[in-house]
This record gives C-alpha cells, structure tokens and sequence, in this order.
C-alpha cells in the first residue's frame, strides 16, 4: 500500500510539474506592450521680453491677493522664549541597603516596592554579595522604604553614602 501512495505521489508530482512548464511557456509567448511616444507641445510663454529682470519682478509685484487655498500642509512654528521654565527635581540622596539575606524574592520585592515609592533602585552583584543601592529623595523616604520591607519579612538597614 505504501508504494501505490508513493506512484501516486509521483504522478501528482509529475502532472503539477508538467502544468507549470505549460504556464511558463505560454507567458513566455506573450507580447510585452508598446508604448508610442507622442510629440507632446510645450507651453510657449508670452513673447514678450523676460530677458531683464525688472520686468517680470514688476508683473509679480503687480499680482493681486487671492483668497484661493493651496492644496499644501502649512504648518506653522512659534518660538516662544517666555514660557516657564521647568523645575528641576530636587537631587536625591543614595543610600546603601543592607540585607541579612538577599534572594529572589527579596530582590522582587525591593523593585517592587521602590517603583510604588518613586526611588531609584540598583542592584550589583560582586561576587557572592549584592549590592543594593537606592537613590530617595530625602531620609525619611528612605527610612520607609526599610519599614515597608519589613512587612514582607526582610530585615535590612540603609547606610547614607558620600
């Protein structure tokens, strides 16, 4: 049974292969289009002499104002020096946190919490020991980011750095 599906594969094979060489050869046999190339008249300008240069500069000049719209994007820029400028941040204070055990789930937890609290976390790993430093706007933020990891059960203190 198996080698009647495999003619049966070849014939097909064989048969698609045949009607694609068909197809190829009639498209081979098409005629590419011709295109004929028309004289085509130029717009002659008026006749009158645009050799000097105050002449056509005068009929623009002369021009009247119209209220037509251009089918063109206008777009248009107003640089305006007097808007307030903005306030900086206030600079933050960075502090290193120091914890009895860092795994996983504290590290998850720390970028958790410093994201809700607005605080800058960084954490480098040398060697066996990370190292854990946050940048908070003042102490107090600080001293509350090391509270609230208390409620997830981990026990750490900040040291200010210089």
């Amino acid at each position: 049974m198996n080698i009647r599906v495999m003619y049966f594969a070849l014939v097909f094979l064989g048969v698609f292969v045949f009607m694609a060489g068909l197809l190829l050869l009639k498209y081979a046999q098409v005629s590419p289009l011709n295109f004929t190339a028309e004289n085509i008249e130029t717009n002659v300008l008026n006749q009158e002499n645009t050799a000097t240069a105050s002449g056509w500069i005068n009929k623009v000049a002369q021009f009247k104002a119209s209220t037509d719209v251009l089918p063109v994007n206008f777009i248009h820029i107003e640089i305006n020096d007097n808007y307030p400028k903005p306030i900086p941040p206030a600079p933050k204070i960075n502090y290193e946190v120091i914890v009895a055990k860092c795994t996983d789930y504290s590290l998850f937890c720390m970028r958790r919490l410093a994201r809700s609290m607005d605080i800058d976390l960084s954490v480098a790993k040398v060697g066996d020991v990370h190292k854990i430093i946050i940048a908070a706007p003042s102490a107090a933020a600080a001293n509350s980011f090391v509270t609230e990891l208390k409620q997830y059960n981990i026990n750490s203190k900040i040291k200010a750095l210089k």
